[in-house]
């Protein structure tokens, strides 16, 4: 083919068109439920809802060993597609494949076609600990050895979703494979990005000590069905009796995990320092009034840096609530995250067979690491609520965070609306 006759594709240009839930301005507002209408009530009413709502998918268990001799657990859910197309989910602290915001993304995944797997952490979902170790935020042991055991199953193509802490894995993990990523897209939901900054800011107000002994008091619950695998390496008493999610991990997840000091876990496991590192397009899911995952850790530079990276963010929607507006919704139980996040998983399907068709034929595909952008590129889709609608490129209007706001001015922010070139350019 002549170099005359190429043209590049941008990546953020099949997203505008097939995911309207993120990028079009007539279908990416957000309306939060008219009970609802802050982070924390979002937030209390996600942490209910497991509890009182049924379950609505079915699954088949499969038990994953681990090479140290702990077990996962793989629940696949039923849906009698037999495509290669599959979604491997990952829960929240202390959650599992009951989680209604795991079921809610499956329901709208199984609509596309799409099959769903959850990976429910060692302890987690009725998964039995039956070593002395523990998931955590920065051990990617397990889902390394889970993506390996899944493609030798079937040769998937595959997308990884995190949720919370799972999120947190996930980013850590694509980061830390980086080329070798098997991997084609993540999605990350909710994410804390920064430990040791969130838990300052947890605990700078009361109702957030009040998440954190909620938390801390989860984890210990958890931990109590399988301490008899560590009585005579930890103080169980103590563990027995936290008062927040700091103490947890000082008594429990740094031991375990062999790190120096709980300060020392959560710097080692924050993902935003792994965001830079990840070579496969991905998607960055959060809410500005998030009191579990603070605004104020938003990873605006990193993303910045990183041309894969799609950054999506609505000023309403809490620690995993999204629960939205609606008359077929007066009793808070429908949310809407589910509905781009999908769109966009559907888009990354679809750009691999983009990417496959171009490699068989004269077409060829441009450097994932792109050597032809000059500037690092970024893209944040601003997702506003029914009193803020315009959708903005680049950073957006960022009043909570003020060197962002700075960063608007900049010739390359200025730049960045006509210079979107994110992940895999196709050239054909």
């Amino acid at each position: 083919m002549d170099g005359k006759d190429k043209r590049q594709i941008p990546m953020d240009l099949h997203v505008k068109r097939n995911c309207p839930a993120l990028s079009d301005p007539r279908h990416n507002v957000f309306h939060p439920h008219f009970l609802l209408g802050n982070g924390h009530l979002q937030t209390i009413a996600a942490s209910f809802a497991s509890r009182i709502t049924p379950q609505r998918v079915q699954f088949d268990r499969e038990m994953l060993k681990m090479n140290d001799g702990g077990v996962v657990s793989l629940d696949w859910a039923k849906s009698g597609f037999t495509n290669d197309k599959l979604v491997l989910i990952l829960h929240g602290l202390t959650g599992g494949s009951h989680e209604t915001y795991v079921q809610d993304l499956i329901l709208e995944l199984q609509d596309m076609g799409l099959n769903s797997v959850v990976m429910n952490f060692r302890g987690c979902a009725d998964t039995e600990v039956v070593t002395p170790q523990l998931y955590s935020g920065h051990y990617t042991g397990d889902i390394t050895e889970t993506v390996e055991h899944i493609l030798k199953k079937k040769d998937y193509r595959m997308i990884g979703v995190g949720f919370s802490l799972g999120s947190n894995v996930l980013i850590n993990y694509a980061g830390t494979m980086g080329n070798k990523c098997p991997l084609l897209a993540c999605v990350s939901v909710g994410n804390p990005y920064d430990f040791m900054g969130a838990m300052l800011a947890l605990h700078r107000s009361w109702l957030g000590r009040v998440y954190s002994y909620k938390m801390g008091q989860s984890l210990a619950d958890m931990f109590d069905k399988h301490k008899h695998h560590f009585e005579d390496k930890l103080d169980l008493d103590a563990i027995r009796n936290v008062k927040d999610i700091v103490s947890f991990d000082h008594l429990a997840t740094a031991p375990i995990g062999g790190y120096k000091t709980v300060h020392d876990y959560y710097r080692k496991a924050s993902s935003v320092q792994r965001i830079p590192d990840i070579t496969i397009p991905t998607l960055l899911f959060t809410a500005v009034d998030d009191p579990i995952a603070h605004q104020e850790l938003i990873p605006w530079y990193e993303v910045e840096a990183n041309p894969n990276i799609i950054l999506a963010t609505t000023s309403k929607g809490g620690h995993l609530g999204w629960y939205r507006d609606g008359w077929d919704n007066i009793i808070p139980t429908k949310r809407w995250f589910q509905r781009p996040v999908a769109e966009y998983i559907q888009c990354m399907f679809q750009v691999h067979l983009l990417i496959l068709a171009c490699s068989k034929g004269k077409a060829k595909t441009s450097s994932p690491n792109h050597s032809h952008c000059q500037k690092g590129c970024c893209y944040h889709y601003k997702i506003k609520n029914q009193m803020d609608r315009d959708l903005k490129a680049a950073l957006g209007s960022c009043p909570w965070l003020p060197h962002a706001q700075k960063m608007i001015t900049s010739p390359l922010m200025k730049q960045i609306a006509v210079q979107q070139s994110l992940s895999l350019a196709l050239v054909v």
